[in-house]
Protein backbone atom coordinates (compact mmCIF):
# COMPACT_ATOMS: atom_id res chain seq x y z
CA UNK A 1 0.00 0.00 0.00
CA UNK A 2 1.38 3.36 -1.02
CA UNK A 3 1.74 6.22 1.43
CA UNK A 4 -0.31 9.38 1.01
CA UNK A 5 2.83 11.27 0.02
CA UNK A 6 3.47 8.76 -2.78
CA UNK A 7 -0.15 9.01 -3.93
CA UNK A 8 0.11 12.81 -4.08
CA UNK A 9 3.25 12.51 -6.23
CA UNK A 10 1.48 10.02 -8.53
CA UNK A 11 -1.53 12.33 -8.85
CA UNK A 12 0.66 15.29 -9.75
CA UNK A 13 2.40 13.07 -12.30
CA UNK A 14 -0.90 12.50 -14.09
CA UNK A 15 -2.22 9.33 -12.41
CA UNK A 16 -5.65 10.69 -11.53
CA UNK A 17 -6.80 7.39 -10.03
CA UNK A 18 -4.38 8.22 -7.19
CA UNK A 19 -6.62 11.24 -6.47
CA UNK A 20 -9.57 8.92 -5.86
CA UNK A 21 -7.47 6.89 -3.43
CA UNK A 22 -6.39 10.07 -1.62
CA UNK A 23 -10.01 11.18 -1.23
CA UNK A 24 -11.09 7.79 0.07
CA UNK A 25 -8.21 7.55 2.54
CA UNK A 26 -8.52 11.17 3.74
CA UNK A 27 -12.30 11.44 3.95
CA UNK A 28 -12.07 10.75 7.70
CA UNK A 29 -9.99 13.93 8.06
CA UNK A 30 -12.65 15.98 6.27
CA UNK A 31 -15.46 14.47 8.37
CA UNK A 32 -13.54 14.93 11.63
CA UNK A 33 -12.66 18.58 10.96
CA UNK A 34 -16.01 19.54 9.38
CA UNK A 35 -18.06 18.04 12.19
CA UNK A 36 -16.90 20.85 14.51
CA UNK A 37 -18.37 23.64 12.37
CA UNK A 38 -21.79 25.00 11.44
CA UNK A 39 -22.89 27.03 8.42
CA UNK A 40 -25.91 29.25 8.95
CA UNK A 41 -28.62 28.21 6.53
CA UNK A 42 -26.72 25.24 5.12
CA UNK A 43 -26.65 21.49 5.48
CA UNK A 44 -23.86 19.50 7.07
CA UNK A 45 -23.01 18.18 3.61
CA UNK A 46 -22.19 21.75 2.53
CA UNK A 47 -19.58 21.94 5.28
CA UNK A 48 -18.15 18.58 4.14
CA UNK A 49 -17.93 19.86 0.56
CA UNK A 50 -15.95 22.86 1.73
CA UNK A 51 -13.65 20.45 3.58
CA UNK A 52 -13.12 18.38 0.44
CA UNK A 53 -12.24 21.56 -1.45
CA UNK A 54 -9.58 22.15 1.21
CA UNK A 55 -8.33 18.58 0.74
CA UNK A 56 -7.97 19.12 -3.01
CA UNK A 57 -6.04 22.32 -2.33
CA UNK A 58 -3.75 20.34 -0.05
CA UNK A 59 -3.08 17.83 -2.84
CA UNK A 60 -2.23 20.64 -5.27
CA UNK A 61 0.00 22.65 -2.92
CA UNK A 62 1.68 19.99 -0.75
CA UNK A 63 5.46 20.30 -0.37
CA UNK A 64 6.95 16.98 0.76
CA UNK A 65 9.98 18.70 2.31
CA UNK A 66 7.80 20.43 4.92
CA UNK A 67 6.26 17.43 6.74
CA UNK A 68 3.57 14.79 6.48
CA UNK A 69 0.68 15.12 4.07
CA UNK A 70 -1.86 14.14 6.73
CA UNK A 71 -0.93 17.10 8.94
CA UNK A 72 -0.92 19.48 5.96
CA UNK A 73 -4.29 18.15 4.77
CA UNK A 74 -5.79 18.76 8.25
CA UNK A 75 -4.57 22.37 8.13
CA UNK A 76 -5.93 22.96 4.62
CA UNK A 77 -9.31 21.36 5.39
CA UNK A 78 -9.64 23.35 8.61
CA UNK A 79 -8.70 26.57 6.84
CA UNK A 80 -11.19 25.97 4.00
CA UNK A 81 -14.04 25.24 6.41
CA UNK A 82 -13.29 28.25 8.62
CA UNK A 83 -13.15 30.50 5.54
CA UNK A 84 -16.54 29.17 4.39
CA UNK A 85 -18.09 29.67 7.84
CA UNK A 86 -16.85 33.26 7.97
CA UNK A 87 -18.02 33.90 4.42
CA UNK A 88 -21.52 32.51 4.95
CA UNK A 89 -21.93 34.16 8.35
CA UNK A 90 -21.32 37.63 6.94
CA UNK A 91 -24.09 40.05 6.02
CA UNK A 92 -23.02 39.85 2.39
CA UNK A 93 -24.85 36.50 2.03
CA UNK A 94 -27.79 37.35 4.27
CA UNK A 95 -30.29 37.35 1.38
CA UNK A 96 -29.03 34.00 0.11
CA UNK A 97 -29.01 32.40 3.55
CA UNK A 98 -32.46 33.62 4.50
CA UNK A 99 -34.25 33.43 1.17
CA UNK A 100 -36.96 31.06 0.05
CA UNK A 101 -36.83 29.51 -3.40
CA UNK A 102 -38.68 31.30 -6.18
CA UNK A 103 -40.79 28.20 -6.68
CA UNK A 104 -42.51 29.09 -3.40
CA UNK A 105 -43.86 32.22 -5.06
CA UNK A 106 -45.23 30.59 -8.20
CA UNK A 107 -48.77 31.52 -8.98
CA UNK A 108 -48.73 34.56 -6.70
CA UNK A 109 -49.09 37.11 -9.51
CA UNK A 110 -51.93 39.54 -8.95
CA UNK A 111 -55.08 38.86 -10.92
CA UNK A 112 -57.79 41.22 -12.06
CA UNK A 113 -60.54 38.61 -11.81
CA UNK A 114 -62.57 39.36 -8.62
CA UNK A 115 -63.11 35.68 -7.93
CA UNK A 116 -59.36 34.97 -8.11
CA UNK A 117 -58.61 38.02 -5.94
CA UNK A 118 -61.05 36.73 -3.32
CA UNK A 119 -59.61 33.20 -3.48
CA UNK A 120 -56.05 34.58 -3.20
CA UNK A 121 -57.11 36.57 -0.12
CA UNK A 122 -58.69 33.48 1.42
CA UNK A 123 -55.58 31.44 0.66
CA UNK A 124 -53.38 34.16 2.17
CA UNK A 125 -55.51 34.28 5.36
CA UNK A 126 -55.45 30.49 5.58
CA UNK A 127 -51.66 30.45 5.13
CA UNK A 128 -51.21 33.13 7.82
CA UNK A 129 -53.47 31.13 10.15
CA UNK A 130 -51.44 27.97 9.45
CA UNK A 131 -48.19 29.83 10.08
CA UNK A 132 -49.53 31.23 13.35
CA UNK A 133 -50.67 27.80 14.54
CA UNK A 134 -47.36 26.13 13.55
CA UNK A 135 -45.03 28.64 15.22
CA UNK A 136 -44.42 28.89 18.94
CA UNK A 137 -44.82 32.23 20.72
CA UNK A 138 -41.04 32.77 20.67
CA UNK A 139 -40.81 31.84 16.99
CA UNK A 140 -43.60 34.29 16.10
CA UNK A 141 -41.87 37.03 18.10
CA UNK A 142 -38.51 36.35 16.43
CA UNK A 143 -40.11 36.14 12.98
CA UNK A 144 -41.83 39.51 13.40
CA UNK A 145 -38.59 41.15 14.55
CA UNK A 146 -36.71 39.52 11.70
CA UNK A 147 -39.28 40.66 9.14
CA UNK A 148 -38.87 44.22 10.47
CA UNK A 149 -35.23 43.96 9.35
CA UNK A 150 -33.55 43.53 12.72
CA UNK A 151 -30.21 41.73 12.78
CA UNK A 152 -29.57 38.60 14.82
CA UNK A 153 -27.81 40.64 17.53
CA UNK A 154 -30.69 43.14 17.71
CA UNK A 155 -33.20 40.30 18.01
CA UNK A 156 -30.95 38.77 20.68
CA UNK A 157 -31.10 41.99 22.71
CA UNK A 158 -34.87 42.45 22.32
CA UNK A 159 -35.78 38.86 23.20
CA UNK A 160 -33.10 38.20 25.80
CA UNK A 161 -32.17 34.99 23.99
CA UNK A 162 -28.67 33.95 22.92
CA UNK A 163 -27.45 34.35 19.34
CA UNK A 164 -27.59 30.57 18.87
CA UNK A 165 -31.19 30.44 20.20
CA UNK A 166 -32.22 33.14 17.74
CA UNK A 167 -30.48 31.34 14.88
CA UNK A 168 -32.03 27.98 15.86
CA UNK A 169 -35.48 29.58 16.02
CA UNK A 170 -35.04 31.10 12.56
CA UNK A 171 -33.88 27.73 11.21
CA UNK A 172 -37.01 26.06 12.66
CA UNK A 173 -39.17 28.83 11.20
CA UNK A 174 -37.64 28.33 7.74
CA UNK A 175 -38.26 24.58 7.89
CA UNK A 176 -41.86 25.06 8.97
CA UNK A 177 -42.48 27.70 6.28
CA UNK A 178 -41.00 25.48 3.57
CA UNK A 179 -43.42 22.75 4.56
CA UNK A 180 -46.38 25.15 4.54
CA UNK A 181 -45.41 26.76 1.22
Amino acid sequence: MKSLEELVALYRGGDYSAGDEIIVRCSYIVRKVSRRYFLIGADTEDVYQEGFIGLLKAVRTYDESKGSFTYYACLCVNSAVITAVRKYAGNKNKALNDGLPLSALEGSAASENPEEIYIEGENRRELLSDIESELSVLERQILLLYLKGLSYSEIERKTGKSFKSVDNALQRIRKKLRVLL
